[in-house]
Order: C-alpha cells, then structure tokens, then sequence
C-alpha cells in the first residue's frame, strides 16, 4: 500500500474532490497548508496551500497520480507536487482490520 500526498492549489480542492469521487475513492484527507516557494518573484516567502491524502493499494498508483495531475493541472507555474510514500501498515481504529482490509474503497 501507498499514501499518495498531493501537494495543490488551493482553489483547486472542489475539482480534486470530484475527480477523487468519480474514481471512486471515498476515503481521503485534506488539510490547509503553507508551503515555501520557489519563485524568484515572489514576495512572500510560504504560501497557501493544499494537502490531500490518499491510500491506495500498490497497484491503483500509476491510475491515482494520472487522476490527479489531471484533476491539479493547470500548466501554470506552482501546480504542486505528488509524492508517495511506502506504507508498513493500515490500522482500522474501530474494526481492527489490518492493511488491504481496513481499506475503504
């Protein structure tokens, strides 16, 4: 399994959460951000931004960062960024499901 982090502009978050439930994914989390810039003419040192975060199982990764560089894009400097990072386990706190079962998709 993965946590797909996407790193976003904020006005983009109605368009990520359609894609995401089109997908359909129905478990994600979203959280206000600053982040620091890379933009030599930028007055302001961290701005807005946007984090949503997504568990995916291995396979459904290459499918999740297509969706959203697609539902993110919009070819202008400071679209964001993707990572993902590798998960050792999913733990859910009210079944006790582990990893593949604790998934909610």
């Amino acid at each position: 399994m993965k946590l797909i982090t996407a790193i976003i502009q904020p006005f983009i978050l109605d368009r990520m959460a359609r894609a995401l439930l089109k997908a359909p994914i129905r478990g994600y989390t979203v959280t206000e951000v600053k982040g620091s810039t890379h933009e030599s003419d930028s007055p302001e040192y961290l701005v807005p931004r946007t984090r949503v975060e997504v568990v995916v199982e291995d396979e459904k990764v290459e499918q999740m960062i297509e969706l959203m560089c697609k539902a993110a894009g919009t070819h202008q400097e400071g679209d964001g960024i993707i990572y993902i990072t590798e998960l050792v386990h999913l733990i859910d706190i009210r079944t006790g499901k582990r990893d593949k079962e604790a998934l909610r998709i």
